[in-house]
């Protein structure tokens, strides 16, 4: 019985990224994609030849200007 090799489970680091796709179940070389409003780079991670994922993209925070009025 042949059993399909997949990456870990993602583990978002910095809370703003999500997922887009069901990344539990990609094997080396298939991609898994995640979002965030301002995305640095690729919006993407790959699972790499030993079954661990390539670097998550980065999200830009931006704090809004907020006028303060007295």
């Amino acid at each position: 019985m042949c059993v399909k090799t997949t990456c870990p489970s993602l583990v978002l680091q910095d809370g703003l990224l999500e997922y887009k796709d069901d990344c539990s179940t990609k094997s080396s070389g298939e991609v898994c994609q995640v979002a965030c409003k301002n995305v640095i780079g690729k919006n993407i991670m790959r699972c790499l030849e030993g079954f661990q994922w390539s670097e998550q993209p980065h999200c830009a925070y931006y704090k809004p200007n907020v006028l303060e009025t007295h």
